[in-house]
């Protein structure tokens, strides 16, 4: 079992040498209410930052009054990959947006990249913003959402960070990255295939990195970090006829996703949850977030579902899941 973790580890690593094919997706950003002075209501945008719908709109109206989650995918993943989720916040009564970034970058200059539009919907929104990321996503929001040196300020706004499945702790198949004598016994040849498997995030995601090793503190606009541990162990993504399993859903173990630096912040908050890496966030046709759902709820993430709503809420689960 550990050899096969360890490939679907791999897996993901290694379909990180493609990235993310093309421009990011990003969608321009007006919000309501508000006007130049000129009397105008411009749109701006914002490197990234979209909706999670699959069919992008020509902007993103967000209103500053009511609630946001902004939602950070993994690797060898994009926003589009959430718009379940996010039709699970809205109809709760919360907006969303989705970051787009190339997985193949540095997980600082993404998180910079974040910091900037996490800054720039702090300015204008008058509630607590949610960002939500899940596996790599994660790893590059409790970046971005750290007190770390930087010519860039914090971003300004209360923030409540949610990682899903994040390997805070680091990668245990990309350990080899991190070790300098194997780098040097290789004559650099180790250096290279780091490189062309991962991108230019080498360096920050195994588990010697500083990133992991030595956290920074989160900021001072965090008011809390939901962690939210899957346990993966003997889970399935898929099944053939008979129901046995043909493919897992097993990539980090708990160990690597649990970072006893992190934790010791009295603002962080941890949960397990036993699910599958996939399964956890749901995936359209497969599964939808049971535990993910009541969770948010449970810490006041997602808002509650008003009683009279529960049916219309199901109808809408089996409809973008099922």
């Amino acid at each position: 079992m550990m050899a096969r973790r360890r490939l679907a580890a791999a897996t993901v690593l290694a379909l990180g040498a493609w990235g993310c094919a093309g421009p990011l997706a990003t969608t321009p950003v007006r919000f309501a209410g508000t006007t130049t002075q000129g009397g105008e209501n411009e749109s701006f945008t914002l490197e990234g930052l979209a909706s999670c719908r699959a069919d992008q709109p020509s902007e993103l109206t967000l209103d500053p009054a009511k609630p946001l989650a902004v939602i950070v995918h993994g690797c060898f993943s994009s926003g589009g990959a959430f718009r379940q989720l996010a039709e699970v916040f809205e109809f709760h009564g919360q907006q969303t947006a989705c970051f787009n970034y190339d997985d193949r970058w540095g997980l600082r200059p993404t998180a910079d990249r974040l910091r900037t539009v996490l800054d720039a919907l702090g300015n204008r929104m008058e509630q607590d913003i949610v960002v939500l990321g899940h596996s790599q996503g994660g790893m590059v929001s409790r970046i971005a959402m750290s007190a770390i040196e930087s010519d860039q300020p914090p971003p300004t706004g209360r923030f409540r960070l949610v990682t899903v499945s994040s390997p805070l702790n680091g990668i245990d198949a990309a350990a080899h990255c991190g070790l300098p004598w194997l780098h040097w016994l290789s004559l650099g040849i180790t250096t290279g295939v780091c490189q062309a498997i991962t991108g230019s995030k080498w360096p920050e995601i195994h588990p010697r990195s500083g990133f992991w090793t030595r956290p920074d503190p989160l900021n001072e606009g965090v008011v809390e970090h939901l962690m939210i541990v899957s346990d993966e162990q003997g889970s399935c993504r898929r099944r053939d006829d008979d129901g046995d399993c043909e493919e897992d859903d097993f990539v980090f173990t708990t160990t690597e996703q649990r970072n006893p630096r992190i934790v010791s912040d009295e603002r962080v908050r941890e949960v397990t949850i036993e699910a599958g890496h996939v399964a956890i966030v749901g995936e359209n046709g497969a599964s939808h977030p049971a535990q993910l759902i009541d969770t948010l709820q449970e810490h006041g993430v997602m808002l509650p579902t008003p009683p009279d709503q529960r049916t219309a809420f199901e109808a809408m689960i089996q409809r973008v899941y099922f």
